[in-house]
């Protein structure tokens, strides 16, 4: 069996201003097999984008912006980060945190391993999350049409 990768809603950190935090998304590449994944690399992105996120999106991540080599066991996790370029107005976070604002946190991005076979494969992935109170914790919704393996 071959290794292979999956990208499943982790956790993240909503923005605040005062401890000069910016919204991030920290998905968990998992392997969900009985072999290794080597020289496992990453892109992501995150950003705010409105709801539900247009068709026009464009999911492409630049090649030199790609992060890891490292090896990803069989049924084990490595997280990702992506922090959100620019902050919101302080009035809007709430509600973006919640999923009432028109707008969401969004992340993406690309995976590439190699499977003990030496073959390379790819994962694509795109989520969106919100922060249910009480305690912030996240919450994610994996977007149809923008996540693909091979």
């Amino acid at each position: 069996m071959r290794a292979y990768l999956t990208v499943v809603v982790g956790g993240g950190v909503p923005q605040n201003l005062e401890r000069t935090v910016r919204f991030d998304a920290r998905p968990l590449i998992f392997n969900t097999s009985l072999t290794p994944a080597r020289n496992v690399r990453h892109r992501i992105k995150s950003a705010i984008f409105p709801i539900p996120l247009p068709d026009d999106f464009d999911q492409s991540i630049a090649p030199e912006e790609e992060t890891g080599g490292n090896l990803v066991g069989a049924h084990q996790n490595a997280q990702m980060m992506g922090i959100v370029e620019d902050y919101v107005p302080d009035e809007q976070v709430e509600d973006i945190k919640i999923g009432k604002s028109q707008q969401g946190v969004y992340t993406w991005g690309i995976v590439t391993y190699e499977d003990v076979f030496g073959e390379s494969h790819t994962t694509r992935f795109c989520q969106r999350l919100t922060w249910l109170p009480p305690e912030n914790r996240v919450f994610g919704y994996y977007i149809p049409g923008r996540d693909d393996a091979d």
